[in-house]
């Protein structure tokens, strides 16, 4: 709980009144500074949690807590790392770790100012409460940007000692007459630097009107992802981390999807002028994408073998990063050149013009979202089932191929348009077809693997050459790469049959039906 202090209610006589309250343990104030971190995408905020770097005295200490009550959940001593692997092992590493995966951290906010600690104490002399006094306190999230903030007080828990907190927190209400902060520290610092938590997410959020025309839907649609694109467009270019270029790609390939699956409701010529450009997008951030996910998934390269052999593939993760260090510099090229340039500013242009201005528009366009949706969901929804349906044992991998790229369409269409439907229904649609697209991802990615591996480790010009066991190792990683993309082969029919269960053709019936 966090509390305003009165300027008449001085330190001295604050610590008088506390140990009137109960025995006191008191820190004399130290100069200071609290800095606050998350993800691009605020995930440690979505659940719930903030993570603090405390600095008294030149002293950082991080601290990990529960975003609402303060509870601590963590710390350790030391300055906030770029990513969660990068600090000591122990529990507040591993549960960074499962939340952040492989997202950089990033400074947000913080305060200067004055910090003296109170603990108070049971007839044992046990911790049972903590608060913590800041005055004279500096709001800022850089040089230019600081401001002023009233003196503040906040009581913090003790695991174990609730009872004590609650008579702690009725005591600085009732006896010191303390008036609640309106907003916790946190949220006035992020407001100071005009932050919005949680402004940020790769997952689409579209909300539509069934009547509302479709060339409106789809011109919010297209905006929505060309935010996306220009939001992670500066963390794809310096290489923070490898969700920018990943939440960058997603957004393109949306993009592309929605320009083939929406052409009879757009201009034929826009479609025609920016559906090559964004496949050229597409194609110049493959190669890093490629070699981000062969790192980051080294590790479980190195535990498809026996520990000594696993050592043995430590040059193939140097060439790996030589290799991925070179196309993030030709990518960046590419990010500044001129063509992309005009593409993105092109392409906003078009899209700052609203629908049926332009008369090239056909008019499919102003036929309402919910009759397309239905459409082209079901469309695509019955090739996605038959071709499924299609595939036995004796299947050549192509056809898991093309029905993943089916599949991709769907899941698109689906996102795009699942305000119009019911949301336990089109949820459970969504899930299962996400279960799918998972098992095809994988098979397709495990053959993918094995490919780039065997060329990686056979390029003729390659210097230095990669060391005869390092080439051994690799050769063994293979088998065992195909032995588990086999694996993952014979779990495609179970995972289909959940896909196309009778519960799933019936939602066809009800809610992608065709209308007179």
């Amino acid at each position: 709980m966090e509390y305003l202090l009165p300027e008449i209610l001085t330190p001295a006589s604050l610590h008088d009144q506390l140990c009137s309250f109960a025995p006191l343990k008191a820190e004399l104030p130290r100069e200071g500074c609290l800095c606050y971190f998350d993800s691009f995408d605020w995930r440690l905020f979505h659940q719930g949690l903030i993570l603090e770097e405390e600095t008294l005295d030149g002293s950082p200490a991080l601290r990990l807590r529960r975003l609402g009550n303060g509870s601590l959940l963590g710390s350790v001593v030391g300055h906030a790392p770029d990513f969660a692997e990068d600090l000591p092992p122990g529990a507040l590493r591993d549960t960074l770790k499962e939340i952040l995966e492989d997202r950089r951290l990033f400074p947000l906010a913080g305060v200067q100012g004055l910090f003296q600690r109170f603990s108070l104490l049971d007839d044992q002399q046990k911790t049972v409460a903590r608060l913590v006094v800041l005055t004279q306190a500096i709001g800022a999230d850089g040089p230019k940007n600081r401001w002023r903030l009233s003196p503040r007080l906040r009581s913090e828990p003790v695991r174990g000692y609730d009872r004590e907190l609650r008579k702690l927190d009725r005591f600085l209400r009732s006896g010191l007459c303390l008036e609640t902060a309106p907003e916790e520290l946190w949220h006035i610092l992020m407001g100071g630097a005009g932050r919005s938590p949680g402004d940020y997410s790769s997952k689409p959020d579209f909300r539509f009107d069934p009547a509302q025309p479709a060339g409106e839907a789809i011109r919010a649609i297209f905006l929505q992802l060309l935010d996306s694109m220009e939001r992670n467009l500066d963390g794809t270019i310096r290489d923070l981390d490898s969700e920018f270029l990943h939440d960058f790609r997603v957004a393109i390939r949306r993009t592309r999807a929605a320009l083939s699956q929406f052409k009879g409701l757009m201009p034929t010529t826009v479609v025609e002028r920016f559906h090559p450009e964004f496949a050229w997008l597409g194609t110049i951030t493959t190669p890093v994408r490629d070699l981000d996910v062969h790192l980051l998934g080294f590790d479980g390269y190195r535990n498809l073998l026996p520990p000594k052999q696993s050592s043995d593939l430590a040059p193939l993760r140097e060439r790996l990063m030589a290799h991925q260090r070179t196309a993030q510099r030709q990518l960046a090229e590419e990010l500044a050149s001129p063509r992309f340039r005009k593409i993105l500013a092109d392409w906003r242009a078009w899209l700052a013009k609203p629908p049926f201005v332009d008369l090239s528009w056909p008019e499919s366009a102003a036929l309402p979202v919910a009759k397309v949706a239905n459409a082209r969901i079901r469309r695509i929804l019955r090739r996605a089932l038959r071709e499924g349906a299609a595939i036995d044992d004796g299947s050549p991998p192509e056809d898991l191929h093309e029905l993943r790229k089916t599949c991709k369409k769907l899941r698109y269409l689906l996102e795009f348009f699942q305000s119009l439907y019911p949301h336990d229904k089109i949820s459970a649609l969504i899930r299962s077809l996400k279960e799918l697209q998972d098992n095809l991802g994988e098979f397709q990615d495990l053959e993918v693997h094995a490919q780039a591996l065997r060329a990686i480790a056979m390029m003729p010009t390659a210097e230095p050459p990669l060391p005869p066991e390092t080439l051994l190792a690799i050769g063994q990683l293979i088998e065992r790469l195909r032995e588990h993309q086999q694996q993952v082969r014979t779990e495609f029919a179970a995972r289909f049959a959940v896909f196309a269960a009778p519960g799933k053709r019936r939602l066809v019936r009800q809610h992608f039906r065709k209308e007179p």
